[in-house]
This record gives C-alpha cells, sequence and structure tokens, in this order.
C-alpha cells in the first residue's frame, strides 16, 4: 500500500499517529484520551501491518525518523 492511501486512510478515519509515543490518537484527543496501538489501527481499518509500521519508521520523531 502507497504512503499516499495509509494517510488518506488513517485522516478520513480521524486518526493521527503521534511518533513521540508512537502510537495513534483521535484527531480530537486531548492528552487523557485513549491511544491506539498499529496492530488496532492495521485492524480496524484494513491496512496489511507490515506496510503501516513501514510508514510509521519514516514519520519524523522519535519513534520515526528525524
Amino acid at each position: 500500500m502507497q504512503d499516499v492511501e495509509l494517510e488518506s486512510l488513517l485522516q478520513e478515519a480521524g486518526y493521527l499517529y503521534v511518533p513521540s509515543i508512537g502510537r495513534y490518537r483521535t484527531a480530537d484527543a486531548t492528552d487523557g484520551d485513549v491511544d491506539y496501538a498499529t496492530e488496532d489501527i492495521a485492524d480496524q481499518l484494513e491496512i496489511p501491518i507490515d506496510d503501516l509500521m513501514r510508514w510509521e519508521q519514516e514519520q519524523p520523531g522519535p519513534a520515526g525518523r528525524e
């Protein structure tokens, strides 16, 4: 799956990747809100886990490249 497709699926579903914690939050989340693991997001959005993990590693921040 291409990066553009992944970003589009995440955006449409309202999820943001937070590199500092290596997890996802909803776009309207506050610090006290629940975050989601890569596996949960991949299952929910039917994204191949390998593609999502590769995309995460390409993101700037502590969990990805800087």
